[in-house]
């Protein structure tokens, strides 16, 4: 797992990565001031999404978006900057999932299961309320 984080303090930076590593502890961390990433991510996360996914599903079996969720709580609170998103970038489909700090436990539920090539075309993939599904965009 790769993790860059674009801005913020190096405290925030160290806490992300301890969150970081408790799923993942050979994690590659850098931060704040990461290069290459996408100006409304503060933070990019990137591997393979299935294996993310199974990590969570590992962990906890029956209660895995419960863990899901609060890992991704844990390092929005971590930063203390609101309105930001975390760039999930998946290697195996090349898409970005774009994880907001206010998804509902449904978009939880589903991210453990995400098929990328399911959510239409498109490279950036979001959580559409309204819908109550993944979706993707250009």
């Amino acid at each position: 797992m790769d993790v860059r984080i674009a801005f913020g303090t190096e405290e925030e930076a160290a806490a992300i990565g301890n969150i970081v590593r408790e799923l993942d502890p050979s994690a590659n961390v850098w931060g704040p001031g990461g290069v290459g990433i996408d100006p409304i991510a503060w933070i990019a996360i990137t591997m393979p999404l299935s294996i993310f996914a199974k990590k969570f599903l590992d962990l906890a079996a029956a209660d895995s978006y419960h863990a899901l969720k609060a890992w991704v709580s844990r390092i929005f609170a971590a930063s203390r900057r609101p309105g930001n998103s975390i760039a999930l970038r998946d290697v195996e489909s090349k898409r970005t999932i774009w994880l907001a700090s206010d998804l509902p436990d449904e978009a939880y539920r589903q991210l453990l299961r995400l098929q990328p090539e399911e959510c239409g075309p498109g490279r950036h993939i979001t959580y559409d309320p309204d819908r109550g599904s993944w979706t993707a965009s250009r």
